[in-house]
């Protein structure tokens, strides 16, 4: 009966890492085809997230090609002002207004409830999101929860290249934290669900 029961442990184990390696190859193989989407289409804002190198001169550049009228920036460290965000940008010439950036965001959950807030500030109903191509995922996972009727296009930032040993080491970190993310989602709506 024991030698039993370590057989269906052991195919239940060997299952669920196929299943995870599965899902892995399917989440870098959605990655590496990321690309921004109706990129002549202006926005009510611009939403930048921090964390990749290319994110914030990327938002700042769709800025200043007249993407919104609004740029925010997510989760600046609070070291960093918007005079420094400006000297970063190497492109063409910014709008004298309106750039905005938010200090409290530590990670992508705080990101989405950071940007929320912000939002509410005015009559936003559109963004244009942009952060790298690997993290695209997790955070629609966060600003659909936070946000449902808030209209998101995506702008996804290449930070390494497709198969490289940097892309494989970002991308199973993330499929990793997206995978929790979605099963921390699933239990909030049942508990949500049961009335607690």
């Amino acid at each position: 009966m024991k030698k039993k029961a370590n057989s269906y442990t052991l195919f239940f184990v060997i299952t669920l890492l196929l299943a995870w390696a599965a899902g892995l190859i399917l989440f870098a193989v959605s990655t590496t085809r990321m690309t921004p989407v109706l990129t002549d289409e202006r926005t009510d804002a611009i939403i930048v997230l921090t964390g990749g190198s290319r994110r914030i001169n990327t938002g700042l550049q769709l800025f200043a090609e007249g993407k919104s009228d609004q740029l925010f920036i997510s989760g600046v460290n609070s070291g960093v002002s918007l005079n420094d965000i400006e000297n970063m940008h190497k492109g063409s010439e910014l709008p004298e207004c309106c750039i905005s950036i938010g200090y409290q965001a530590n990670n992508t959950m705080n990101n989405a409830a950071e940007s929320r807030l912000w939002l509410q500030s005015g009559n936003f109903h559109t963004i244009r999101l942009v952060t790298s191509n690997y993290h695209l995922n997790r955070a629609l996972l966060e600003f659909h929860h936070s946000m449902p009727d808030l209209k998101i296009l995506v702008h996804p930032v290449k930070e390494y290249d497709d198969w490289s040993q940097g892309f494989w080491k970002k991308v199973t970190i993330e499929y990793n934290k997206t995978l929790v993310t979605w099963l921390r989602q699933r239990f909030e709506a049942l508990d949500i669900l049961n009335g607690n």
